[in-house]
């Protein structure tokens, strides 16, 4: 006789075959989730940079990413390169609120210089969200010793520090504190052999990652590479080229003229090192040098190379027009100036003691070359034509009044305030 199943125990037969069922799906696709999820958050940056396990996320390959880039792009030293950065380009490509900064240190004994600092800095205004009001937000800085290894690096909301034996010593980033039974600030740091000694969310059982600070729109912009973001141009128009005038026949004229020519072929070449001799640097026992690039939308406007001594700046600036020609040179003493207007800080070097500005015409020929000792004209002062012919030429045998006002409203209000 055949057996007939009550129509209550075959709905609840059916109902378990489908429940094992969605129970074998769900464990599946969890188990795919999860090598999903390991599959992205690899990376042999993390056993590069001995990445302790529970950091190893895929907004931190991001961040190595980039950290790895602005590394090998500090080793090239060429700024031109480091205008590619992932993180540089603002509102089509407007480069205007940002600076490249490098600093370099003298080695003990030799007449040569190591890379200890690259970094690039926005502007903030008066009422700015930046902590504590800051006129300067570092947004990318790298730190590198004098053996060339990394020593931390910041990028915008995190700060990766290390160990001198490459491991990691703390982890700090801009955190929401969510928890309220945290009140220090979010980080996590270990000893040289990677254990941790300090975690604030070991103690209340939560993942850090819950907390950090991660913007989406940040990882979008870390997430694209250098060879989508041309570097800025360093050309001037076709027709243009520095011309040395024939006269006066000076020496010393001449020397600086030519001097001034072999500094913007350098500058456009994009390499740091040739740039560090500048002509009176040899006077001051100071280690330190600095180099500072400035840009409009797509071109560069400003170079500083100078040294600090007494809270003094003595070095050169050289300020470009929106096509990449040569408006102004000035070397000597310089102090900064900085004004603030509509909540928007202007900054500027200006010479203040010794030093000389030469302007220059549109054509490459200088217009004029003035010669300042102790704030007042002294010596040579010169004017040229378009041509490079003179049509003055006196030399001050005493201290004439001068006021470099016309030096600072001849920077622009794009440049000073995008440029510093």
């Amino acid at each position: 006789m055949k057996k007939i199943i009550p129509m209550g125990k075959l709905h609840l037969k059916i109902y378990n075959i489908i429940l094992f069922l969605l129970c074998v799906f769900f464990l599946c696709f969890e188990a795919l989730n999860i090598t999903l999820a390991d599959e992205l958050a690899s990376s042999p940056l993390f056993e590069k940079y001995k990445i302790p396990k529970e950091m190893q996320k895929t907004p931190m390959i991001y961040f190595l990413q980039r950290m790895e880039w602005q590394y090998k792009v500090a080793q090239s030293e060429s700024w031109l390169e480091a205008t590619r950065h992932p993180a540089m380009p603002l509102k089509n490509r407007d480069y205007r609120s940002i600076h490249l900064d490098c600093n370099y240190k003298k080695r003990e004994g030799k007449n040569e210089y190591y890379l200890v600092c690259w970094s690039f800095e926005r502007l903030g205004g008066v009422n700015s969200t930046l902590p504590n009001n800051v006129i300067d937000a570092i947004i990318s800085d790298i730190d590198i010793d004098s053996n060339g290894k990394i020593i931390d690096f910041l990028g915008n909301y995190w700060a990766l520090l290390f160990h001198e034996n490459d491991c990691p010593s703390e982890f700090i980033f801009v955190t929401n504190m969510k928890f309220p039974e945290l009140k220090d600030r979010g980080g996590i740091e270990w000893d040289e052999n990677g254990k941790e000694i300090y975690n604030p969310y070991r103690a209340i059982g939560k993942s850090f990652w819950e907390d950090v600070y991660c913007d989406e729109d940040y990882l979008k912009i870390l997430k694209q590479t250098s060879t989508e973001i041309p570097s800025i141009s360093t050309e001037p128009p076709a027709e243009y080229c520095l011309c040395l005038p024939k006269t006066p026949k000076d020496s010393e004229i001449s020397k600086t003229l030519k001097q001034i020519v072999k500094y913007d072929k350098e500058v456009r070449s994009g390499q740091l090192q040739p740039l560090l001799e500048v002509p009176g640097f040899e006077k001051f026992r100071i280690s330190d040098r600095y180099l500072e690039f400035y840009f409009r939308k797509e071109t560069l406007a400003q170079v500083r190379i100078y040294c600090l001594q007494n809270n003094k700046h003595f070095g050169c600036r050289l300020d470009y027009d929106e096509k990449n020609r040569l408006v102004t040179y000035i070397i000597g003493e310089m102090q900064e100036i900085q004004t603030i207007k509509n909540e928007t800080v202007t900054s500027r070097s200006v010479l203040d003691g010794d030093g000389i500005e030469i302007k220059f015409h549109s054509t490459g020929y200088p217009a004029s070359y003035k010669t300042i000792v102790k704030n007042s004209l002294l010596g040579h002062q010169i004017e040229w034509n378009e041509n490079g012919e003179v049509i003055s030429n006196v030399n001050f045998d005493t201290p004439k009044p001068w006021s470099n006002d016309e030096l600072n409203t001849n920077n622009s209000e794009e440049t000073t305030t995008g440029i510093m």
